[in-house]
């Protein structure tokens, strides 16, 4: 953040650590700065993912978006909505997703 003053940042993880809490502490630590957090929910525990949505509204309610996604193709989609990849990126994502096996989210 001190490195790059002017840029605002979005903040990608996942659910299996601490990604979700310490994205949250940089948001309020540093106001306007974070666009968004984006974590993919891939542990499969239904308490981890509560808490994750608790900590969405804490970040909401302080102006950053946390999205919980169960796949990195919706992640891609809200960047693309946001303005933040291309379009194009988004089929990319679902090629990348499809060659993997991952089994992205319906539109």
């Amino acid at each position: 953040f001190a490195t790059y003053p002017d840029l605002p940042f979005l903040l990608v993880g996942d659910s299996t650590q601490e990604d979700p809490e310490i994205y949250g502490a940089l948001a309020r630590e540093h106001p306007g700065r974070v666009a968004a957090i984006h974590i993919r929910d891939v542990g499969g525990d239904a308490r981890r993912s509560a808490a994750i949505r608790a900590l969405a509204e804490d970040a909401r309610a302080a102006g950053t978006p946390l999205v919980l996604a169960p796949d990195t193709l919706t992640l891609a989609r809200d960047a693309a909505e946001r303005g933040w990849i291309a379009r194009d990126a988004v089929d990319a994502v679902a090629r990348a997703s499809a060659a993997d096996g991952s089994r992205p989210a319906p539109d």
